[in-house]
């Protein structure tokens, strides 16, 4: 993904820059690590600034070993998860805090998986923003194929020009329970629609065929290039139910989508 090679440019000519940008990943891990009672809440700050240090005095062999297998923000918070991992050892004082939870392999594995969850949500989020005025076009569409109920303000939204009786052609349809309609079928209701408010004469099919391209290039961004993973259609509906963006209308992106 571009930002993970932005990333590796940082870490070659602006190391300092790259672990300011990272705080959020190294925050994560030393909350994760108080959770399991491996420090006291009142020594967060100094943990993290004592990783923020040694981080800086491992450039060199992150250079060095660091070989693209995975984001490199994954690969710098594992490292931050052993440095926690060493701290706790050399300092037993701090294991007086009282574990919140059993703090063995497992949990420190877990470290990292929620790092990774958290990473490929936060991945799929921005990559959708990249799409801009498209952004809110696409979100309905990923609403619908997920056959997740949509709202009026999911489609005034997109549309605000839409009348009354514009959403009534919709609402009976997709505010409520539709698992049993097929793709297509969500199509050929949807098309109408869009070709009043777009002026268009689009077939279903070409609108299938329109957010099948976007699902594919939303793919091929969050994997990267070189692949660093194997997301397919279903991963990215799986990814929009888990992070469903608020209503559009709200955030400022009313639009009429033209494209």
């Amino acid at each position: 993904m571009k930002e993970n090679e932005e990333d590796i440019q940082l870490l070659y000519s602006n190391p300092n820059q790259l672990i300011v940008k990272y705080q959020k990943h190294v925050r994560v891990v030393v909350k994760q690590c108080i959770s399991y009672g491996w420090f006291l809440p009142s020594e967060f700050r100094d943990i993290v600034q004592t990783i923020n240090v040694e981080l800086l005095a491992k450039i060199e062999t992150i250079l060095q070993q660091y070989n693209r297998t995975s984001f490199l923000r994954t690969y710098i918070s594992g490292i931050a998860l052993n440095i926690c991992r060493k701290l706790r050892k050399e300092h037993p004082v701090w294991d007086r805090a009282e574990p919140l939870s059993d703090s063995t392999g497992a949990d420190e594995g877990s470290v990292l998986r929620r790092l990774v969850i958290e990473e490929t949500n936060d991945s799929f989020r921005t990559t959708l923003l990249l799409y801009g005025r498209r952004a809110p076009k696409i979100n309905l569409f990923l609403a619908l194929l997920s056959r997740m109920p949509i709202s009026k303000d999911d489609i005034l939204g997109c549309y605000p020009q839409a009348q009354e009786d514009d959403l009534k052609s919709l609402l009976p349809f997709f505010s409520r329970n539709y698992e049993k309609l097929r793709d297509t079928q969500i199509m050929e209701k949807l098309a109408p629609f869009l070709n009043k408010m777009e002026n268009s004469d689009t077939s279903p099919d070409g609108y299938r065929r329109w957010i099948k391209g976007i699902i594919d290039e939303i793919c091929d961004i969050m994997n990267g290039d070189p692949p660093h993973s194997s997301l397919t259609q279903d991963n990215i509906l799986f990814l929009f139910e888990q992070n469903r963006l608020p209503v559009w209308r709200k955030r400022g992106y009313i639009h009429k989508e033209r494209d």
